[in-house]
């Protein structure tokens, strides 16, 4: 079999040394690729004035030549074929990092970027959830469709101590000890694990996770007050425990809503009550130099619009009406008529551009 010498042309992509016509591409993230990625989505040609950079769907297997653009605050660099994540760790200004849609299974090198809040890594072949902790800051991850199979590949989410959403929807995750793991996670608020066969598979799934975790106010759907209370007394005496308390919740909600119904009856019946005050007050002293004011306004607003729409139907008859002595034998005279009629709304619109 022939080999086909390759070699880096000046665009920065491997092509074909061949005298054939094929012309096979691998592109690489070179320093000039990457500045003119920056320049056609509205960035700088200067690397460091640049804040975001959208480098997705490029088709590049490595991370590379991104020294010069340490003032990044997010960049894109999903749908590509990465199979190591490296050679970022100078983003310490970095606070979006979107690695989605490319071939990781292993998370490392991330221990310079003290700044990142948001980190997707969705759709990867992640195994094993490992190299977060050296992150401070990070508050929502994404993990979803990755191959997380248990608890245990998801016990280093207990020292990411700021992580507050997480999002490991569509993998394997399945076993007893996945929601003990989930609750360790110190400030986890919403929780996103539907297509995971934990669902399904372990009893009471959504009652246990929801009493284990006390800050959790999202899994799958909203959790709201009632849920909880619910769950936490299913949890302590069992159904009967739980229909109860539901019942009172739902009589609580009711008394909240009849005493939002009657405070709106009282106050319409105490504005009721001012109106008619006030109309009395005027009957026997007469009305205020206010009110004289404002019913005066509105008199002469309410003539203008009569006066205006009296305007509107005269002009539109005498536009489109001919008088009743033009004869069929006299045609020039519309001619002279339609000229007219075109003088004199010249001369009233004029008149009225005087008078205001």
């Amino acid at each position: 079999m022939a080999l086909v010498e390759t070699q880096l042309d000046n665009r920065g992509v491997f092509r074909d040394g061949g005298s054939t016509d094929l012309d096979f591409t691998v592109p690489v993230m070179t320093t000039k690729e990457i500045a003119k990625a920056a320049i056609e989505q509205g960035g700088y040609r200067t690397a460091s004035l640049n804040d975001k950079l959208y480098l997705h769907y490029k088709g590049y297997q490595r991370i590379e030549n991104l020294e010069e653009y340490a003032n990044l605050k997010a960049i894109w660099l999903d749908s590509n074929g990465f199979q190591k994540i490296e050679n970022i760790n100078h983003l310490a200004e970095l606070r979006c990092l979107f690695l989605q849609r490319n071939l990781i299974s292993t998370i490392e090198n991330l221990d310079g970027l003290r700044s990142l809040v948001q980190l997707d890594l969705s759709e990867n072949r992640i195994a094993k959830v490992e190299g977060l902790s050296v992150l401070p800051n990070l508050s929502t991850l994404n993990l979803a469709r990755n191959a997380l199979a248990d608890g245990q590949s998801i016990s280093h989410l207990n020292e990411c101590t700021s992580l507050s959403v997480l999002d490991l929807s569509h993998n394997n995750i399945q076993g007893n000890d996945v929601v003990d793991t989930l609750a360790k996670i110190p400030k986890l608020v919403a929780l996103n694990v539907a297509g995971n066969p934990v669902v399904s598979k372990f009893s009471y799934f959504r009652k246990r996770s929801i009493v284990a975790i006390k800050g959790l106010k999202y899994l799958d759907s909203p959790v709201f007050d009632m849920e909880r209370a619910t769950a936490e007394a299913w949890s302590s005496g069992g159904r009967e425990a739980e229909l109860a308390m539901r019942n009172e919740w739902q009589k609580k909600k009711a008394e909240e809503n009849r005493k939002g119904v009657d405070d709106f009856r009282k106050w319409q019946a105490e504005i009721r009550a001012k109106k008619l005050k006030e109309q009395e007050e005027a009957k026997k002293n007469g009305p205020s130099p206010g009110q004289v004011a404002e019913s005066e306004r509105r008199e002469g607003a309410k003539l203008e619009r009569q006066a205006a729409a009296g305007r509107e139907a005269e002009r539109e008859r005498r536009m489109h009406c001919l008088p009743q002595d033009i004869s069929e034998d006299a045609p020039h005279h519309s001619d002279r008529t339609g000229a007219k009629l075109v003088i004199e709304e010249v001369s009233e619109i004029s008149a009225a551009n005087a008078s205001e």
